[in-house]
């Protein structure tokens, strides 16, 4: 069986997360308009490779069958356009739309909980609830902004898996020699 935990994989892994909680941290608002970037090229990639079935179709059935397939994916061709052109609007737009999901989900998730924990008096059951409320309440009123803070926290997070995993690495490595 292959090992998997090597010493080389975990430093490789150390450096990695270090360097992109790094990126992450410094430039958050550009990690959002790449990662919508490349996000708007792979939506726009199956269309491409409709386009291309179409043209090199040899029987008018396979044809038919790539005409279709173009016309339907030429919605996302356009998704993905606009996604690779304003990356930084689609960015604000689909956080706000995740704010709005949270708002309904918190609502939905509150009336379901509600009357279960009057009747039980676990009232504990209410917290993830409000707070799944809250978090969509605070996205919906700053959706322009916690997009970057988001992305700074999941950074700092990185940094501290990419530290502790040298450290710990370093560590074991000293008390392997000792024992």
């Amino acid at each position: 069986m292959k090992q998997i935990y090597t010493p080389t994989s975990t430093i490789i892994r150390s450096i990695v997360a270090i360097l992109i909680g790094t990126i992450m941290v410094i430039w958050p608002d550009k990690v959002n308009s790449l990662i919508i970037s490349v996000i708007g090229a792979i939506i726009i990639l199956p269309t491409i490779i409709a386009l291309f079935a179409f043209l090199f179709a040899k029987t008018e059935e396979e044809k038919k069958k790539s005409k279709t397939t173009v016309l339907v994916s030429l919605g996302s061709a356009v998704l993905g356009l606009i996604m690779l052109l304003y990356p930084a609007r689609f960015v604000s737009l689909f956080t706000l739309f995740v704010g709005i999901v949270l708002l309904f989900a918190g609502v939905i998730q509150i009336i379901g909980v509600f009357k279960y924990s009057i009747q039980t008096k676990s009232y504990w059951m209410l917290i993830t609830p409000f707070a799944v409320l809250a978090t969509g309440v605070i996205t919906v009123v700053y959706f322009n902004n916690i997009t970057n803070m988001l992305l700074i926290l999941i950074g700092v997070i990185l940094l501290l898996y990419g530290v502790s995993e040298l450290f710990n690495y370093f560590k074991l490595k000293k008390s392997i020699k000792t024992l």
